[in-house]
């Protein structure tokens, strides 16, 4: 317990023994769905034969009561007068040095809404075995925007917006960006300006441009030297050696099931044409620039 020592002009804390409890609790739910649109081009300029466009929009709720009202008894105020003779209301928790700490006061409740966009094309390709591969347009076009249920005043936040696009399997452009959703008002003394409390959508505007961060990104590696300098085998000329490594009985008359009833198991592990079986370590390194 505290209260004010009018002596030593500080808080008096009292130590009182009984048994507690102190819990807290929230509620929250989401929603999310995905819708996809096709669209085949007339003219199949560029090699488009398909244009995929995922839509993904999501809205998620969570609340949470005020654990600062009084019948939870988590928080209490108690006052006193100071030097000045004026009058101060000092709130305070009991269990505020407690092992897992007080729940926080004040009314919580946020609706978030976001829509995800992806767009994807088909195009004709020599190197793929199908005669189509899939090529990115925009990898992630997002808005996100939120409602504070429990603000008394400009409950809306801003308008964030992000897309990245990825130009190949390397290398990845990424912008990040919002508008201001509350326009510019004159002050009380009519000279001064201030955000007010009207949206600017109320004036038939999307709202205030506020900047944006770029940034872009390059991943290096192992199979990155071999596009630059042409070193190690190909990867067809692999994959081959993997295959017959995998299955050895394609290239010979070996029953399998033969070969399992005479108790025989071979194992072939991949090697190169020296005979050795090569040393593989996987890695990347990723470089980026905003």
């Amino acid at each position: 317990m505290q209260s004010w020592d009018y002596m030593k002009e500080k808080a008096k804390l009292d130590t009182v023994y009984g048994f507690n409890r102190v819990y807290n609790y929230d509620f929250s739910m989401s929603a999310s769905t995905k819708l996809y649109g096709m669209y085949v081009p007339i003219f199949h300029m560029f090699g488009i034969k398909q244009i995929r466009h995922v839509i993904t929009p999501s809205i998620s709720f969570s609340t949470a009561p005020d654990f600062g009202n009084s019948h939870y008894g988590y928080w209490r105020t108690y006052n006193y007068t100071d030097q000045n003779g004026k009058v101060q209301t000092v709130t305070y928790s009991p269990y505020a040095n407690s092992l897992y700490g007080v729940p926080s006061q004040g009314k919580s409740g946020t609706i978030s809404f976001s829509l995800d966009n992806n767009v994807e094309a088909k195009v004709s390709s020599k190197k793929d075995s199908t005669g189509v591969a899939k090529r990115s347009i925009i990898d992630d076009l997002g808005f996100g925007l939120s409602y504070n249920m429990a603000a008394q005043t400009k409950p809306w936040s801003d308008l964030s917006m992000n897309l990245r696009m990825k130009f190949t399997k390397s290398y990845t452009l990424s912008m990040n960006t919002s508008f201001a959703t509350y326009a510019y008002q004159y002050a009380a003394d009519g000279k001064t300006v201030e955000v007010g409390d009207r949206t600017y959508w109320s004036y038939g505007k999307f709202g205030r441009f506020q900047g944006f961060n770029l940034s872009y990104s390059y991943t290096l590696n192992n199979d990155t030297w071999k596009k630059f300098f042409g070193k190690g085998e190909s990867s067809d000329k692999e994959k081959k050696k993997d295959d017959q490594n995998k299955n050895p009985d394609a290239d010979n008359n070996t029953d399998p099931n033969q070969a399992q009833q005479n108790g025989q198991k071979e194992v072939q592990a991949t090697t190169n044409d020296d005979g050795y079986m090569p040393f593989k370590m996987p890695w990347s390194v990723s470089l980026s620039r905003s």
